[in-house]
């Protein structure tokens, strides 16, 4: 049996997002607690993988850039929001550990999963155990 506890870290696939959003997805990895294996993959090849989905995500890129992005806009709640500038969605009490952290700039997504590690990443990490 498995015991550990999986995340994945999800960016799109498209060279901005590769540019922009693959180093952001490696700086959250690098945030969770040791024991949580964090993976960083590409959209497509996330929505592809039946088990992969059954695991905890955090989606990081406008859906612009990033298909689950665009898929979860209209299904997860905010968490926390800046002015129109960066978004933290995700369910409120973590029932299902899926969060999607964007922002307008670069800047702003960094902040937006800064943020998710300051103020979402505890009820999240509860989540997945």
């Amino acid at each position: 049996m498995d015991d550990r506890r999986r995340v994945y870290i999800v960016c799109g696939s498209g060279l901005e997002a590769e540019r922009v959003d693959r180093p952001v997805a490696y700086h959250l990895a690098r945030a969770f607690e040791p024991g949580v294996e964090a993976r960083v993959c590409c959209d497509l090849w996330y929505i592809n993988h039946d088990a992969a989905r059954a695991e905890a995500a955090v989606v990081i890129g406008r859906p612009e850039v990033n298909a689950l992005s665009a898929f979860l806009g209209d299904k997860l709640p905010t968490v926390f929001a800046v002015d129109d500038r960066l978004l933290v969605q995700g369910d409120p009490e973590w029932n299902e550990p899926v969060a999607c952290c964007w922002g307008v700039t670069p800047e702003d997504t960094l902040a937006a999963v800064d943020a998710f590690i300051r103020r979402a990443m505890p009820g999240f990490l509860d989540a997945m155990r």
